[in-house]
């Protein structure tokens, strides 16, 4: 209590008032004002501070009054805190700069052409458009449209400007729908999940497949089901490819259909090639095949080049070049050659597609496909065992089966992993050929 008295009576302890009281006070008032406007005065610093102080009478020193909080400030000597540069700017109202090391804005001020919300919002749409291919884009729109149908079919509301509230039970039962209804495969329906994923979390919701163990065995069940119902995709090895080129030289089509089909055919055999990269897709995704400027021919025509702007591989979409070489049995070089020189005389451009059926229209895959069956079904082969893709397998098969290693069938497949080796499938022979070599084996080879 005598501590909080003592306080107390400190703070109530009149100050010296310059202004109303002392006269002396007043002096050394007027003194310290003067002392600052004196031009002689450079600076103001502590030791030129406890100089002056040291000049005073006793008596003046006597105004000092040490409280508990200090001396007056206005009887204290003046002391220049801050620089004359800076006090120069403050006086003149000039632009103070923000300290920092080299004098730039604050890391967290955004720019002046970034403060407004629709500049913002419309790069953050960019940046998320960017981060997925546009065929998945694609799909993924698909899959979102079909999710919101069924919603509205199972009668819940669905709002105009944002998605709808959603439980696992409805996820469980739109992926019994795909399956039962749709007909749709696993792999399909796993995609259109992730399409909705993909829509409900760009639209700032949470993910609405976190968590949702059940939905995990549902669509283990669907996967177990499913066996045995995939469909067949036999390879199109090199002897099928060399029989469907010699039927076209004796004409099935047009002659320029024939010649078409020859170099589509060998194009993608030799290129290790997926249909949708030299094809037009028809159900609105955004492969558009390939233009004429995107084949290339060497000066001495050994060889030729295909620049992929997009394809599976590719996820940056730098590019890809695929070269095709002369060989002397069924030669792409030659083929491309010829049906080049056609398509100029056609008045074709740069730009114009590559591979174009008889209105001009880039041949889409569907077509393609059709083409290819019916050529199949001409040579004694159950047409609906083969498909776009085909062509690659039987690449990869014809490659293995030859002797090719194993890294440059991957490079010529552009793969980036192992996954080629389910590509290849081996004959009987081949498999009795391994088991023969099998019993060469020694102890001489441990």
């Amino acid at each position: 209590m005598d501590n909080i008295e003592t306080s107390i009576s400190n703070l109530r302890r009149p100050r010296p008032d310059a202004a109303a009281g002392s006269e002396q006070h007043a002096n050394i008032q007027q003194e310290n004002n003067q002392l600052y406007q004196d031009r002689n005065i450079q600076e103001f610093t502590l030791e030129t501070a406890m100089t002056n102080m040291s000049h005073r009478s006793s008596v003046e020193n006597d105004l000092f009054v040490r409280g508990r909080y200090g001396f007056d400030s206005d009887t204290l000597p003046f002391v220049e805190t801050i620089s004359p540069q800076l006090r120069k700017s403050i006086i003149e109202d000039g632009q103070i700069q923000t300290p920092s090391t080299n004098g730039r804005q604050h890391s967290h001020s955004l720019p002046t052409n970034l403060q407004a919300g629709d500049d913002l919002k419309e790069h953050i749409d960019s940046l998320w458009e960017a981060s997925i291919s546009p065929r998945t884009a694609a799909v993924y729109k698909t899959a979102i449209n079909l999710f919101l149908h069924f919603v509205t079919l199972c009668g819940l509301f669905v709002p105009e400007d944002k998605l709808p509230c959603i439980d696992e039970d409805i996820l469980i039962r739109f992926v019994s729908y795909c399956d039962k209804a749709l007909l749709l495969k696993c792999a399909t329906i796993k995609v259109y999940l992730a399409g909705i994923r993909f829509s409900y979390l760009r639209s700032g919701a949470t993910n609405p497949l976190a968590n949702c163990e059940r939905l995990q065995y549902i669509l283990k069940g669907v996967k177990k089901q499913q066996q045995g119902t995939a469909t067949t995709r036999l390879p199109i090895t090199f002897d099928i490819l060399r029989k469907i080129c010699d039927l076209l030289r004796n004409g099935v089509f047009s002659p320029v259909t024939d010649l078409l089909l020859q170099c589509m055919c060998q194009t993608a055999f030799f290129g290790f090639m997926r249909c949708g990269e030299f094809t037009r897709d028809s159900r609105g995704f955004c492969s558009e095949g390939l233009k004429m400027n995107d084949v290339i021919f060497s000066k001495d025509h050994s060889y030729f080049s295909i620049f992929l702007s997009s394809s599976k591989t590719d996820p940056f979409r730098l590019g890809v070049y695929i070269h095709f070489f002369r060989n002397p049995v069924l030669c792409p070089v030659d083929t491309m050659t010829r049906y080049y020189k056609l398509r100029l005389s056609q008045g074709a451009v740069s730009t114009s597609p590559l591979f174009t059926d008889n209105a001009s229209q880039a041949v889409t895959r569907e077509r393609f496909i059709g083409f290819i069956r019916h050529l199949l079904g001409i040579l004694g082969y159950n047409e609906k065992n083969y498909n776009g893709h085909s062509f690659r397998i039987g690449a990869a098969t014809s490659a293995a089966a030859v002797g090719v290693e194993d890294h440059m069938i991957q490079t010529l497949g552009r793969w980036s992993s192992n996954c080629y080796t389910r590509y290849i499938k081996s004959s009987k022979n081949v498999l009795g050929n391994a088991q023969q070599l099998m019993c060469n084996y020694t102890t001489n080879h441990t």
